[in-house]
């Protein structure tokens, strides 16, 4: 027997009293504690219960999660063991009345009231933690016998075998289209169930059911908000929102303010006094938005917690169309557009790029009319400028890259108008348009296109800051210096790549030594190094990527001990395990590797269920689970990978279609297919292989990169295609491509066309 603790008691000495429930999937019983003498409940799953392993991975790491959230209102996972390849779980034992029930006998207000707020407690503590419920309805709630609310039917909880959890009256509209529970949907259920505890006569309680039940999932009220909301209603008297909320119950006053002392200047519009308070108010909450926007939204976007925006966008979304623009000045007009840019860039930064992209089209609107008003005013054209290049961005994003590109464009020819205006003050600008370009090249796998581009970037870049020495010209030279040197190696030329690198690194470590407490340049520094790393390993220098490999770790986890739970720095250490993993594997560590991925495997879960940008953290997360299936392949540990490999095609499945994620998808499909021919399944491999080769051969017919070609390479070579693979093999040998993995090697007389057009 194997066992693996959680915390409490080992499943030994339990015994088992009576039968809850039994069926195909396994058994559930009460049983006695001997050690502690208390009632316990064990849940029993039966060795064959999972025909898929990310389900069974998903129910572990959900068991994982809960067993460490001590919560009044959530039964507590106290052991897990495996015994004869059946699951086992020990969990708190709770009798009670289930809500339907007590429902039926009758409730009063303030009882309806304690119920709804410990379950919304319930829901902020594993939302929090990155736990989804997924089948939140009246029969989840218990009322126990000593008067305590406790949540049920999590995936790890549930005592009911071999029947849906779910029922799709309680579901959200997404769900019942097929898609995965989120917190989001978990909210949607939850207004069902609040609209079944009180109905619909207490207005308070409409209100928050209304703004729980929007169709779009990003529209709806978190959880944290509705437990605020509902504890102010257990006392019946309004209060303001402590901390950082603050700024947003100011955003909502102040927007009402000035939409009713608009309509008072719309009824009495020859009163001066009401157009005075009028200008005043709409001053009061533009700034209150750029405060928002500018300050609090880089800072919730650091930690994952943009929700909690949600509610003031809305309001001054509202807020911003009832102004319009017939009665306000160009200068205002331009500010106004100017904010609702940054709500749309909130609105994208939540996924939800329908409204985002509604958002900052509008925002063009607004900003268009402005510069018909006042063409002479440079500050309102840039605005109308920008606010274009978000716009192009998010469309980027969104997939529709015709469209991005033509919207580049406009955005490109705005900025070079106002840099032949006033070369002096818009010339840096360039830098940016010509940024936004190689980015989006580079997005698209376009490396030939991209790479002049960010070449142009860092030049002009470059030259601003050596013109004018400051934080944000030195920012952004070297960042515009890293995205040149991955540009060069995207474009087979490492040594150029290594030199560029190299330079900015020692130019970056500089200005540390002399500002030792900058963590934006440190995390930068670290970028440098996975970078840098690359290059080497795609050179051959083994030691030289590990050294690079382990700084770069180094770096995240000083800089994670500041900000544990910011987002960005949770990726970017992940990235960094990933990186460790791979030339630990290279150099023969094989364990090391293991255990560098595992973690940086975890840390990813954990952030993808909780951060906002799921598409980037699902490429990641795919990354990590095909290098760690590579690992688990070189320890002989064939099954493992291949579910690991398994795993990783799936998560891409729901993006296979993106551009930015065929790269990914066609190592995860090269692993996979090495997996199952490591376990016998020749034909299954195959399937795998060739999928794979779709995928590569488009993207080696547009990018220039050296490891893409690999791949491709790899891909023809799996499949006994040798003669289709040797251009491909003396493509790397020209360009000096030496990874210590790629086990293909041949000599090339000439340099190939399409690497010759890279070194243009």
């Amino acid at each position: 027997m194997t066992v693996q603790h959680l915390g409490g008691a080992a499943v030994d000495r339990i015994s088992l009293i009576s039968v809850i429930s039994e069926g195909e999937t396994g058994r559930v019983f009460v049983a006695i504690d001997k050690v502690l003498g208390r009632r316990v409940v064990v849940k029993s799953l039966a060795a064959n219960s999972f025909t898929d392993p990310f389900k069974r991975r998903r129910l572990m790491e959900e068991a994982r999660l809960l067993s460490n959230i001590d919560h009044p209102n959530l039964l507590r996972i106290y052991d897990y063991a495996e015994r004869n390849g059946h699951d086992r779980f020990t969990i708190e034992f709770a009798a009670g009345k289930s809500l339907p029930d007590a429902l039926e006998e009758g409730l009063d207000f303030a009882a309806k009231v304690r119920i709804a707020t410990a379950v919304a407690s319930a829901l902020v503590a594993v939302h929090r933690c990155g736990v989804v419920h997924g089948a939140l309805s009246p029969k989840s709630v218990l009322i126990a016998d000593d008067g305590s609310i406790k949540v049920l039917d999590f995936l790890s909880t549930n005592t009911a075998l071999d029947r849906p959890r779910a029922d799709g009256q309680w579901e959200s509209p997404e769900q019942i289209e097929g898609s995965d529970a989120t917190r989001e949907s978990d909210m949607y259920s939850f207004g069902m169930l609040l609209r079944a505890i009180f109905g619909e006569r207490d207005r308070d309680v409409r209100s928050l059911v209304a703004s729980l039940l929007f169709d779009a999932p990003t529209d709806r009220t978190t959880a944290t908000v509705a437990l605020g909301r509902l504890q102010r209603l257990a006392k019946r008297r309004v209060r303001r929102i402590r901390t950082g909320l603050i700024a947003f119950a100011a955003v909502v006053f102040l927007i009402a303010g000035a939409k009713y002392t608009i309509d008072v200047q719309r009824e009495r519009s020859a009163a001066m006094r009401a157009q005075k308070e009028a200008e005043y108010r709409r001053k009061q909450a533009n700034d209150l938005v750029t405060f928002i926007l500018r300050d609090l939204h880089p800072k919730l976007d650091a930690f994952g917690r943009l929700e909690i925006m949600d509610a003031a966008n809305s309001e001054a979304l509202a807020y911003f169309a009832s102004i319009g623009t017939d009665n306000i000045s160009p200068r205002e007009m331009s500010g106004n557009s100017e904010a609702i840019t940054g709500l749309g860039r909130v609105q994208v930064a939540r996924g939800n790029f329908p409204n985002g992209l509604r958002t900052l089209r509008r925002a063009i609107e607004v900003a268009e009319v402005a510069v018909r008003r006042a063409p002479n005013d440079d500050d309102i054209r840039l605005n109308e400028a920008t606010a274009r290049s978000f716009y192009a961005e998010a469309l980027g994003k969104a997939g529709r890259y015709s469209e991005a590109l033509a919207q580049f464009r406009i955005y490109a020819n705005t900025v070079a108008v106002l840099v032949h205006r006033n070369p002096r003050r818009f010339l840096s600008k360039e830098g940016y348009v010509a940024n936004q370009f190689g980015t989006f090249y580079d997005r698209i796998e376009d490396s030939a296109r991209a790479l002049p581009e960010l070449e142009k970037s860092y030049a002009l870049c470059w030259r601003t800051m050596q013109a004018e020495t400051t934080k944000t010209s030195v920012l952004d030279a070297l960042i515009a210096c890293n995205k040149a040197g991955l540009g060069l190696l995207k474009v087979g030329r490492l040594e150029d790549a290594r030199r560029r690198l190299e330079g900015g690194r020692a130019f970056l470590e500089s200005y540390l030594s002399r500002n030792p407490s900058d963590h934006t340049m440190y995390l930068l520094l670290a970028m440098y190094r996975e970078n840098l790393s690359a290059v080497a390993l795609a050179g051959g220098d083994v030691p030289q990527a590990t050294a690079h490999a382990e700084s770069q770790l180094a770096i995240m986890e000083r800089l994670i001990q500041f900000e544990p739970e910011n987002a960005d720095y949770m990726r970017n250490i992940a990235i960094a395990l990933r990186t460790v993993g791979r030339v630990s594997r290279v150099r023969g560590d094989v364990a090391g590797a293991l255990a560098s991925n595992a973690k940086g495997i975890a840390i990813l879960e954990a952030a993808r269920m909780r951060s906002n940008e799921k598409m980037l953290l699902s490429r990641e997360l795919a990354s990590s689970e095909t290098e760690q299936a590579l690992s688990l392949l070189a320890a002989g540990h064939t099954r493992a990978a291949a579910s690991s490999a398994d795993y990783a095609v799936s998560i891409l499945e729901p993006i296979k279609n993106e551009i930015v994620a065929q790269r990914a998808r066609g190592n995860a499909l090269l692993v996979q297919g090495k997996a199952r021919a490591a376990l016998g399944d020749a034909h299954g491999a195959a399937i795998a292989w060739e999928d794979a080769l779709r995928i590569l051969q488009l993207l080696d017919g547009v990018s220039l990169d050296p490891r893409i070609a690999e791949a491709h390479a790899s891909a023809l070579m799996l499949l006994g295609r040798i003669e289709e693979a040797k251009p491909l093999i003396d493509e790397l040998a020209t360009v000096g491509y030496r990874n210590p993995e790629f086990p293909f090697s041949a000599k090339a007389e000439r340099v190939p066309a399409k690497l010759k057009k890279g070194d243009a």
